[in-house]
């Protein structure tokens, strides 16, 4: 952090003591462990579990913040009840994609 001070009472170089508050949020976060979390085109994606189908979605995670055994989101489009994908979701990202790549056996 930088802070100008408008007089001259203090030296260039001297180290201050500061104290920081902030305001608290009442923003509701959640954990994502790192076995959840698959990379796609550069972003950090999530499988979800659809309660009503037998089906799986895959889900962005928005504005992550990593810590050492996961990541940190706000809980914007993932809930609590969530069935979050925890083992296998590297493998449901090569399912949905792999459609995409060519068979080099038909030309």
């Amino acid at each position: 952090f930088y802070y100008l001070i408008q007089k001259k009472l203090l030296p260039p170089g001297s180290k201050l003591i500061i104290k920081l508050v902030s305001q608290k949020t009442s923003d509701d976060y959640l954990f994502i462990p790192k076995e959840s979390v698959v990379w796609s085109h550069g972003k950090q994606w999530v499988y979800i579990r659809n309660a009503d189908a037998p089906k799986f979605l895959r889900k962005p995670l928005e504005n992550p913040h990593e810590t050492e055994n996961g990541w940190l989101i706000k809980q914007t489009n993932l809930r609590d009840g969530d069935y979050l994908v925890v083992d296998g979701a590297q493998l449901l990202l090569s399912e949905e994609f792999k459609y995409q790549i060519k068979n080099e056996n038909e030309d």
